[in-house]
C-alpha cells in the first residue's frame, strides 16, 4: 500500500475540500476512491488525492479556524510517522487542556484570515455550515478504525418504504399439554433413546409416537429431565418426524 506525507497547508486544504463534499454518501465513495488509490498503486501525491476530491480553487480556499491553525503548528511537535488519526488525538487532548487564554492566539489568527480574505458573500451563502461539515468529516475520518474498509450510512430518505413499514410482531404457538396419563402407561424399553457424553455434560434423550402424538423426554442424566407433546395430522407424519429427531440428534454426537 502506498504512503502519503501531508505539509500542514496541505492536510488543511484536504480538509477544507473534503468539509465542501455534499452528503454522506457522495463523501463516503470519494473515500472508498482514496482506499483504492492507496492500495492498488505505489505512489500517491497528494495532487492525487486533492483530483478526487474535485477541488475547485478558482472558487477559493476557506480560511482555517483556530482549532486548525492549531493542529498545524503542533503537529510539527509530534514524533515523524504518525498517521492523521494520532495527531488529531493528541491534539485534541492537548487542546482541551489549554486555557482560553492560551487558545486566543490563534482565534485572533483564525479572525484576521478570515477578516483578510476577500470572500463573496454569495458563495459563502451557497455552503451552509462548512465548518460544521469540517469538524463532522475529520471525526468521521480519524475516529473510525484503521481496518475499516466499508463506510455505509444509510439515511432516512434512502430507506425503502419497505424498511419503513412496521415489522409484525411474530407469534409463536403456546406448547402443547403432555399427557401424562399416557406417559404412565408406557415401559422404557416403548421408547427410542440416545445418551450424548462429550466429557463436559451427560444427556439423555427419548422420544415415541402415540398414535398421533409425538412425545419427547431430554435432559442432563439424572435428572428428572423435560417432556414435550406435539400432535399431527396422521400416525404416519408422527412417526416420520421421529426417524428426522434421531438423524438429527446422531449428527449432533448422540448415540444409542
Amino acid at each position: 500500500m502506498a504512503s502519503i506525507t501531508f505539509t500542514p497547508e496541505q492536510f488543511n486544504e484536504l480538509i477544507g475540500s473534503i468539509g465542501q463534499t455534499k452528503g454522506k454518501k457522495k463523501l463516503n465513495t470519494q473515500l472508498e476512491k482514496v482506499q483504492r488509490l492507496m492500495e492498488t498503486s505505489d505512489e500517491v501525491s497528494c495532487d492525487d488525492i486533492m483530483k478526487l476530491f474535485k477541488t475547485n480553487k478558482s472558487t477559493g480556499k476557506k480560511t482555517s479556524n483556530s482549532w486548525q491553525l492549531f493542529v498545524a503548528e503542533i503537529r510539527e511537535t509530534f514524533e515523524p510517522g504518525m498517521n492523521g488519526k494520532d495527531i488529531l488525538a493528541k491534539a485534541s487532548e492537548i487542546w482541551k487542556e489549554m486555557s482560553d487564554e492560551d487558545k486566543q492566539p490563534y482565534k485572533e489568527a483564525a479572525e484576521k484570515l478570515k477578516n483578510d480574505k476577500d470572500s463573496d458573500s454569495d458563495s459563502d451563502n451557497s455552503e451552509p455550515n462548512v465548518e460544521d461539515r469540517k469538524k463532522e468529516v475529520m471525526k468521521e475520518l480519524f475516529e473510525s478504525s484503521d481496518d475499516e474498509q466499508d463506510v455505509k450510512e444509510i439515511s432516512e430518505d434512502e430507506v425503502s418504504d419497505e424498511e419503513q413499514k412496521p415489522k409484525k410482531k411474530r407469534t409463536s404457538k403456546p406448547k402443547e399439554k403432555v399427557d401424562m396419563e399416557i406417559i404412565e402407561d408406557l415401559e422404557d424399553d416403548d421408547w427410542e433413546s440416545l445418551t450424548f457424553d462429550d466429557g463436559k455434560s451427560e444427556k439423555f434423550w427419548k422420544a415415541i409416537t402415540v398414535e398421533e402424538k409425538l412425545i419427547v423426554h431430554y435432559g442432563k442424566i439424572g435428572s428428572k429431565g423435560t417432556f414435550q407433546q406435539k400432535t399431527f395430522e396422521s400416525q404416519e407424519e408422527a412417526k416420520k418426524q421421529l426417524l428426522k429427531d434421531i438423524s438429527g440428534k446422531k449428527k449432533k454426537g448422540y448415540s444409542n
